[in-house]
């Protein structure tokens, strides 16, 4: 969904968001993983221009793997400098302690989208609107995953809302109208977030026209 005009001309119809495979971001970890890159890209480009862009999702990221923020910071900065200038590109993180100014500075000079995730455990896409720049693409990104094990234990079918969101949805708005000031936004619900997207979805758009 698009929260405001599209001068771009993206969603003219539909587009793909598509997530770099995991050999890239989880098992490698930026590193050593150029064929993976040329091969993820070379099949990402047949879309041609309902790609909008190639979401880098992280995992948790503990001291073996970075001892802080600059450590990460360097090597997604040599990783980024191999990445095709024609293919944008939106970065999720999920570790609460690095989503700071340093981190959206630092995607700024790069370009990179940030992707802006509610989600247990890490402060809310509204918090971070409202502390921070999180503008630092040419698009804003927001994610509505939920918590997956709440969720699972409730439902298996994941075909009816189990879970009451309905304040959360409504902060979820506010960011996007926040960051629809500035740039087009592109926003994803999954169905974690409360146990079916298309209830969620319907809230969400209840809550931007209001």
């Amino acid at each position: 969904m698009v929260a405001r005009a599209d001068p771009l001309g993206w969603f003219d119809g539909f587009g793909f968001s598509l997530k770099v495979p995991q050999v890239i971001t989880h098992e490698k970890i930026l590193v050593d993983c150029q064929k993976e890159v040329d091969t993820f890209l070379d099949s990402a480009r047949i879309l041609g221009n309902k790609l909008l862009c190639c979401l880098l999702q992280f995992g948790y990221f503990n001291k073996q793997a970075f001892a802080g923020l600059k450590p990460f910071l360097d090597r997604l900065h040599a990783f980024l400098a191999g990445w095709p200038t024609d293919v944008p590109v939106a970065m999720e993180i999920r570790n609460k302690n690095w989503m700071t100014a340093q981190l959206a500075e630092f995607l700024r000079s790069h370009g990179v989208t940030w992707a802006l995730a509610d989600q247990a455990w890490v402060p809310s896409p509204e918090s971070l609107v409202k502390k921070l720049d999180a503008v630092t693409g040419s698009f804003g990104y927001v994610r509505l995953l939920g918590d997956r094990a709440e969720v699972d234990k409730l439902t298996s079918k994941l075909d009816h809302t189990v879970i009451e969101r309905s304040e959360q949805i409504h902060a979820n708005a506010r960011a996007i109208k926040l960051l629809s000031g500035k740039t087009p936004v592109l926003v994803f619900v999954n169905n974690h977030f409360a146990g079916y997207a298309p209830d969620t979805i319907r809230e969400l758009l209840k809550a931007l026209e209001e």
